[in-house]
């Protein structure tokens, strides 16, 4: 009897430390708090029918799973539509997107704040000073490419220890489109090609979590194309249209100064730029675009044409090695408008 009285407080202590380790390694409910060690495989099913992204453009991806415990994120790069990754238990934000975060995976597109969910930016590439057709007409601006069809998904979900999780996500572009059209007076005095735009006070980046563009502002350059004519009594006229376009992720997220910047190769070899405050002068549309895109915004200008008389040459021909030599100095006038 005095052996077995004595052995009591030992058997108290063991079964103490047992149940103190059973409870730091179990995770025994779905009310538990997220357990540290256990999880589950979950399966990842990316749909990209809504990206407007062809199959060479969607064949590489990333997931990022964002744990709500302020931990690491973990990635999955995959190939394929349906794929797999081992999850701790916990609540975890995605956010799924066409390519990786590194450098080069897009042609113009980088990554920043990829730690957090809600930090998560993509910017557009800066163009080196010899790159640019012009100088960029903001002052310090940085001028960057316009970003390419970025589709995104994002969701939130749970990983339980004894439930299978899959899941599903459908990537859609959150790039739009900007449209620029140039009405000119007497455009028969323009050549067919080398005519260009630069427009500066557009949105460098977006947040990927929100779709909400960032502050920083930057210059993209286009080619001002498809020109058209007028057309009265079936017969073309000297006046017409220039159009450009261009991907964009929009405006920035605060107000900022557009100036539009356009420059013209005359038919007698000359450089005439136009410049012009556009602040304020864009429309939008957003949903069912003609684009396909989210948005679609649309920037109409126009002037009184060339306030300068050039030897019209055939049509087609630039003029840049016929009888310039007769013509006199060339002059480059800036209009402002």
């Amino acid at each position: 009897m005095q052996l077995r009285h004595r052995s009591a407080p030992y058997l108290s202590i063991y079964l103490s430390i047992y149940l103190s380790i059973c409870t730091l390694t179990s995770c025994c409910g779905i009310d538990d708090p997220p357990c540290p060690v256990e999880g589950r495989w979950v399966k990842v099913c990316l749909d990209w029918s809504e990206s407007l992204l062809d199959e060479y453009e969607t064949s590489d991806a990333s997931v990022w799973f964002f744990p709500e415990s302020g931990e690491k994120p973990k990635v999955l790069y995959t190939n394929f539509t349906l794929d797999s990754i081992y999850l701790p238990r916990g609540w975890y934000r995605v956010l799924a997107f066409n390519g990786t975060a590194q450098s080069g995976s897009h042609p113009y597109l980088e990554f920043r704040g990829t730690d957090r969910y809600d930090t998560f930016e993509v910017y557009t590439k800066r163009i080196s000073p010899q790159e640019r057709f012009a100088s960029s007409v903001s002052g310090n601006e940085q001028a960057s490419y316009s970003p390419d069809i970025l589709s995104v998904a994002r969701t939130s979900f749970y990983v339980f220890r004894n439930a299978e999780t899959t899941v599903r996500l459908s990537p859609r572009p959150i790039t739009g489109l900007l449209r620029v059209a140039v009405r000119i007076q007497d455009m028969q005095y323009a050549a067919e090609h080398s005519n260009a735009l630069s427009i500066s006070g557009m949105a460098e980046s977006v947040f990927l979590a929100t779709g909400r563009t960032g502050a920083t502002t930057t210059t993209h350059y286009a080619a001002l194309t498809h020109r058209v004519f007028d057309v009265e009594n079936g017969v073309a006229t000297a006046d017409g249209t220039m159009q450009a376009t261009l991907t964009t992720f929009g405006l920035p997220a605060t107000a900022s100064k557009n100036i539009l910047l356009l420059s013209f190769l005359l038919r007698n070899g000359s450089l005439y730029p136009v410049e012009r405050n556009v602040t304020d002068k864009f429309t939008r549309q957003d949903g069912d675009t003609a684009s396909g895109l989210p948005f679609d915004l649309f920037l109409n200008v126009g002037f009184d044409g060339f306030p300068v008389v050039i030897p019209e040459t055939p049509a087609g021909d630039a003029g840049l090695d016929v009888g310039v030599q007769d013509w006199g100095p060339t002059v480059d006038i800036i209009q402002k408008i």
